[in-house]
């Protein structure tokens, strides 16, 4: 192989080299937050509870362990370690018996 051909092979070989060294770029299936090191109550049909939650956009993409989990997280991707604290379903229930009760005062008349 003469001079010119094998300087550009050994060039080239470098630059491959150097490109699997780079920071990974941020990918639009990457997760926007990881939640791990907690207890995440999945309400499924097994009541499972889990370590870790990887979120993107308002979906959850994975949940799992945390070592799993962390596994998807992009350049991008926000963790929270939650530190063995507990996670629940977004359920909105403000339960407020004291905005009823002074909505039943307001409106009620006492003869």
């Amino acid at each position: 192989m003469p001079n010119a051909d094998r300087c550009a092979a050994t060039v080239l070989l470098c630059l491959l080299a150097l490109s699997a060294c780079g920071e990974r770029v941020a990918d639009p299936n990457d997760p926007d937050l990881l939640l791990i090191n907690g207890n995440i109550i999945t309400m499924d049909d097994d009541e499972s509870i889990v370590e870790a939650v990887s979120i993107r956009g308002n979906k959850i993409v994975a949940i799992g362990t945390t070592s799993k989990v962390k596994g998807f997280a992009g350049p991008d991707t926000q963790i929270i370690d939650l530190g063995g604290l507990t996670v629940t379903p977004g359920l909105i229930d403000v339960h407020n018996h004291f905005a009823w009760g002074a909505a039943d005062a307001a409106f009620t008349l006492n003869l």
